[in-house]
């Protein structure tokens, strides 16, 4: 779970700023807040955030910040290569040569930790994994002009019982070494992975499989392996579908020609029989086309493809029990954005993981919007992950929906900052959405309409 998180001269952002999923003494709503089993000492946090603010403030750039640190630790870097994506603060040049700053605060199991790093294009300035106690840290490794120092680490950890006495000494030489051999332009963390070195597994498979970033073009390739796996999984996304008022009747998956549905269509023969040919047997691959189709492909252990691609099922007016199909992209860009949500909300069920959702909003209902939202926080006893969002709409500054502490502004005045509107302890019945249309808050443009009517009448 993610307790804290600050970022500093990163794209927008140029001094350091700071998001807290921690609860702060709002009373209502307690049912939002994950508890720790240790109710005296233990930390708990918040399951939801929604981050406001104008076009341009920063919000997508928040995501960006977190899909950076996430990427750079998961995904491997070519030994020679610069780091992709790092980009400063530009319109202070004194911030052009200084290095982002990323700092995660995570809650994992009955621990917590600070893990960070300070990157430049070319190298790895600095990186920390403290242990937080109650009262204070243990170190466990820090990383300062490329040299490693490693702190009170569990070296029995994969080791059988048998062995501990004679093989703990000679697990922390193997741990030094990887230290020493690192890269400049690399993660310790992702190093020890890459030599299979389990110590700080649990933290690096955090960042892999449990930080999850959809964004507002992003689309779920998995869910047509979903459906031709699980018959439930079917049930269900056909039962919300039609719940939330698409239309739609159900889903299937429709086997094609692949050379002549799918290959012939794609604008790059060659490259796509290429990748085909690549593949190896007993696997299976998604392929997204230009006018939003896509094609999954499953090559069989002899060789064989499979092309498949996702439709939506529709009721015939007047015909009892007669249905016609559409591809996925015939639908609207609402229902197609909902198609590729909707899988995100079964992960919110089945596992402990923290969504990064940007303009959840785009292309959707507000009251839709608004419902699902509502359900994720209702249903405390069902969803246990973190469910955090970007967007500029209005209907979600409820407090009958939200926290105080849940709602959280970027605005920007040549650099983006970060505040919580628990900083300025408005009333429960206090009408927020007006407030923030006042400019209370600040995320809200500015702009001067009688300068920009005489702008469009002087346009010729």
């Amino acid at each position: 779970m993610l307790i804290r998180f600050h970022v500093e001269n990163f794209l927008s952002f140029r001094e350091r700023q700071e998001f807290s999923m921690l609860p702060g003494r709002t009373l209502q709503h307690s049912h939002h807040i994950i508890k720790d089993k240790d109710d005296e000492g233990g930390l708990s946090v918040l399951r939801t955030a929604v981050i406001f603010g104008k076009n341009a403030s920063g919000k997508s750039n928040f995501i960006k910040a977190i899909g950076f640190a996430r990427n750079f630790i998961v995904n491997k870097l070519s030994p020679t290569g610069v780091i992709p994506s790092v980009k400063p603060f530009r319109l202070d040049r004194t911030y052009l040569d200084k290095p982002s700053r990323f700092q995660f605060e995570i809650k994992l199991n009955d621990k917590s930790y600070d893990y960070g790093f300070s990157v430049t294009r070319k190298e790895v300035i600095e990186e920390w994994l403290f242990e937080i106690k109650k009262a204070s840290e243990k170190k466990i490794f820090t990383r300062k002009n490329g040299k490693i120092e490693l702190g009170r680490i569990d070296y029995t950890v994969g080791i059988q019982e048998s062995e501990k006495i004679t093989s703990e000494k000679q697990a922390e030489q193997r741990l030094a070494f990887v230290g020493e051999d690192t890269r400049s332009n690399q993660l310790f963390l992702s190093a020890t992975m890459e030599r299979n070195q389990p110590y700080f597994k649990e933290i690096y498979e955090w960042f892999e499989k449990s930080v999850i970033i959809i964004k507002p073009d992003s689309k779920h390739f998995g869910t047509e392996f979903m459906i031709s796996e699980s018959v439930d999984f079917i049930k269900s996304f056909e039962t919300i579908l039609n719940q939330l008022d698409t239309g739609i009747e159900g889903i299937s998956l429709q086997e094609v020609n692949v050379e002549q549905e799918f290959i012939k269509a794609y604008p790059f023969v060659d490259d796509l029989r290429m990748a085909i040919d690549e593949l190896k047997p007993d696997t299976k691959a998604l392929f997204p086309m230009p006018d939003n189709r896509r094609f999954a492909i499953k090559k069989d252990a002899d060789g064989t493809v499979h092309g498949y691609k996702l439709m939506t099922k529709h009721k015939m007016i007047g015909e009892k029990d007669q249905f016609d199909f559409f591809e996925v992209n015939w639908e609207s860009q609402g229902t197609q954005r909902l198609m590729d949500l909707i899988p995100s909300l079964f992960l919110l069920k089945q596992s402990q993981c923290t969504i990064f959702i940007d303009e959840m909003a785009r292309s959707l209902h507000p009251t839709l919007t608004h419902e699902l939202l509502k359900v994720f926080l209702e249903k405390d006893d069902l969803f246990k992950s973190q469910l955090i969002l970007t967007s500029h709409e209005d209907f979600l500054l409820d407090l009958e929906l939200l926290r105080r502490d849940e709602i959280w502004f970027i605005e920007k005045e040549n650099e983006s900052k970060l505040y919580s509107l628990e900083e300025f302890k408005p009333r429960y019945d206090k009408d927020i959405r007006k407030g923030y249309f006042a400019g209370r808050f600040g995320g809200k443009p500015m702009i001067n309409t009688y300068e920009l009517a005489k702008t469009l009448e002087e346009v010729k």
